[in-house]
């Protein structure tokens, strides 16, 4: 009946105020449910806000890309495009000035020792050559002449002089016997003085003419050798090495400069070299014997091996700079061919490395590098930038050797979504 009394009472109650549930007997009030569902709607929405709060933290944070500070080597690739010259270049002057009768070559071609490349008019030549045949036969006639009377004068001084001598000798006999005063013993004397003055100046003289008249006899007699070579040469002009034609300098029918080359002749028994400029800094691991690859493209891109065989420091506009000379030999290669070079060349191990994208420079030329920090917060991780000053020892075109300013392991910033400031927090872009 009890039952019954309370079905009734529900009946006519109100369902969401009054209503009890029966579960094993037992009677569950609904405070204690809405309770519940109070705390559990509570902390859903603590959660939610939490979230959110992270999420709209997060969105408004810089985006930095990170790289990892660690060790390695530095690598330094050198790409040039350098022009082949032959390693020997024969360079024919003229001694003279000659028009140029006719040119048996022409640019590139391959000549062998001996062959003909050009010839000139000599004409002048041999008229200056028979000019100077003349000028040295009057000049042997001028000079025995000259000889003759200069031995004529000096037979005079000694006959002259032996005369002097015989009266000064017999009158110093006379001054003996009492018959010759002193006086003229004395003019006697110096009469004999001077006809041997007399003497040893017509042979000083003699000597003189002689010597004089030696050399100018030798130098016509080598001016006539000289213009008898010459014509023999100049008149036809012969090659004096095998090779190829790497410049003419003379054109049919114009006079030849002494102070030009007429021909260069690129001697290709030699080889070829060529060169290029790199940077000191970036060159300074190169050595000589470092081997390098070369490409032709002109040869159907073959690829051929050179090496290093000189460096030497030069200025350049920026500063100084290091020359790299190479060295290679292919018998198919003439000359003034285009060639590209490729060297690949690594540094030893340095402890630090970091990208030259993370390197960055103060108004007062000072390097550092924003390093990302880590700390915890209420809403968990975050991350912030640290500024670290740097000290580089080398770098190449990706990446900079650090000797102090950083540790392993750390992150520097490489790039970043914004311009970022020591302190500014930040998010790490994941790949």
């Amino acid at each position: 009946m009890a039952l019954e009394f309370n079905l009734q009472e529900l009946k006519g109650s109100n369902m969401e105020d009054k209503m009890n549930v029966v579960i094993n007997g037992m009677i569950q009030p609904t405070r204690k449910k809405i309770l519940r569902r109070t705390i559990y709607i509570f902390v859903a929405v603590l959660l939610l806000l939490t979230f959110l709060s992270s999420t709209i933290n997060n969105l408004g944070l810089i985006r930095v890309v990170a790289a990892d500070v660690g060790s390695g080597r530095l690598s330094y690739d050198f790409e040039n495009d350098v022009i082949v010259t032959p390693q020997q270049i024969e360079e024919i002057y003229l001694n003279r000035a000659l028009k140029v009768d006719s040119i048996k070559v022409e640019k590139g071609d391959i000549v062998s020792k001996g062959q003909l490349l050009a010839e000139f008019d000599v004409d002048e030549l041999s008229k200056d050559l028979s000019l100077k045949v003349s000028e040295l036969e009057s000049k042997k006639v001028e000079t025995n002449l000259a000889v003759n009377v200069s031995s004529l004068a000096i037979k005079n001084a000694v006959e002259k002089t032996a005369a002097a001598q015989k009266a000064h000798d017999d009158a110093i006999e006379l001054y003996e016997a009492g018959a010759e005063t002193a006086a003229n013993i004395e003019k006697m004397k110096i009469a004999l003085e001077d006809a041997k003055s007399e003497y040893e100046k017509l042979q000083a003289e003699k000597a003189a003419t002689a010597a004089k008249a030696h050399i100018e006899l030798k130098q016509l007699e080598e001016s006539i050798l000289s213009l008898q070579t010459d014509i023999n040469r100049l008149k036809a002009l012969y090659s004096p090495v095998d090779g190829y034609i790497w410049e003419i300098g003379i054109n049919r029918g114009a006079t030849t400069d002494t102070a030009k080359p007429v021909f260069k002749i690129a001697d290709n028994s030699r080889g070829f070299h060529a060169e290029f400029t790199v940077k000191t800094q970036e060159g300074k691991h190169l050595v000589v014997g470092d081997s390098v690859t070369v490409r032709i493209p002109s040869l159907e891109n073959v690829k051929m091996d050179a090496k290093i065989s000189s460096i030497d420091l030069v200025r350049a506009d920026t500063g100084n700079a290091l020359k790299i000379n190479l060295i290679f030999d292919r018998a198919d290669l003439k000359g003034g061919e285009l060639a590209e070079t490729s060297i690949k060349k690594s540094s030893g191990i340095y402890n630090l490395i970091i990208p030259n994208a993370a390197i960055r420079v103060d108004t007062n030329g000072r390097k550092y590098a924003y390093v990302i920090k880590e700390r915890k917060s209420s809403i968990g991780k975050e991350y912030y930038l640290q500024k670290a000053f740097i000290y580089v020892s080398a770098s190449d075109n990706v990446n900079t050797a650090i000797s102090d300013g950083l540790k392993p392991f750390e992150k520097v910033v490489i790039e970043s979504s914004s311009t970022v400031m020591a302190g500014d927090r930040v998010k790490i872009q994941r790949d």
